[in-house]
């Protein structure tokens, strides 16, 4: 790629975790790193070294099953010391923290719940013989607690707990302020552009890894070899990405895709000031005109 590269202080990109990221030209990643931000969306985070664009914003909002879970909890211990600011999802709320102190106290409880059947023995032979009702209030707390394994983030780090709509939400509308729902179609692209909209406005955007006509990752060896290990990697949209080999986004679910809204996110960035660029062509085509070439 020979160009000359315009002022990067004046563009943020948008990091998604498409197999283009693998080919991507040096003095672009180069460039790229030089950017006013740099967000990646979910997974993308994990394996940034890979990739050798370090982000400074991570968009992580799934946290929904076993699969999901893990990336998150690996995402954000990976890039901590790199990263400025995060926006997750409100349950992660009550076990992240900045507090050396209350990370402690957070991480006792949670080996209680972790160890919650021999807690409950100690206090059957403990407690039960003087106050039924105290061990049945222990039991109960044990068993009912949903305690999580705790997030210790460095003092630098910002965090933004964000709501989405739900994809047919009558008030599925783009969101002005972090303090409303963001809007949310058929993929976290939608919601991470809302937000640029808001945190970035009059910025240029640029996506890479946005390779939403194929179902590849530039990590496929890693969850390959994470599945075969763990069982986890894929998640429940991978059904969808198989049958249509494509991205999940782009695969027809409740008769719709990512495309058929796309045409309102471009009309809100064009308010926001934002344009939008995607890198390679190919994944410029597939936005139909609504999304101009980095080339």
């Amino acid at each position: 790629m020979n160009k000359q590269f315009p002022n990067p202080e004046e563009w943020i990109v948008v990091l998604g975790s498409g197999a283009s990221i693998n080919y991507l030209p040096k003095n672009l990643k180069k460039w790229t790193n030089k950017t006013r931000a740099r967000i990646a969306i979910n997974k993308y985070g994990a394996f940034y070294e890979k990739a050798g664009i370090i982000p400074t914003d991570i968009y992580f909002h799934d946290f929904h099953d076993k699969t999901s879970e893990y990336f998150f909890y690996k995402t954000i211990n990976r890039t901590k010391n790199t990263a400025t600011t995060y926006y997750v999802s409100p349950v992660t709320k009550d076990f992240i923290t900045k507090s050396f102190f209350y990370f402690i106290y957070l991480f006792l409880r949670y080996l209680i719940i972790l160890n919650k059947s021999f807690f409950e023995k100690v206090s059957r032979r403990t407690v039960k013989p003087f106050s039924k009702k105290s061990h049945d209030r222990i039991r109960a707390y044990l068993y009912d607690s949903k305690e999580r394994k705790p997030l210790l983030l460095n003092k630098h780090n910002k965090v933004y707990y964000i709501k989405v709509h739900y994809l047919w939400d009558l008030d599925n509308t783009w969101a002005n302020t972090l303090n409303e729902e963001l809007f949310h179609f058929r993929g976290s692209l939608t919601s991470v552009l809302n937000l640029v909209s808001i945190k970035y406005p009059k910025l240029n955007i640029l996506m890479l890894g946005v390779d939403l006509n194929t179902k590849e990752y530039f990590f496929d060896e890693e969850l390959e070899a994470l599945f075969t290990k763990t069982g986890l990697g894929y998640d429940w949209s991978q059904s969808f990405m198989n049958n249509s080999g494509k991205h999940y986004s782009a695969a027809v679910d409740s008769g719709v895709t990512i495309f058929d809204r796309f045409d309102y996110v471009v009309d809100c960035l064009h308010k926001s000031e934002n344009q939008i660029f995607a890198y390679p062509n190919e994944n410029v085509a597939i936005f139909n005109g609504l999304v101009d070439s980095f080339e």
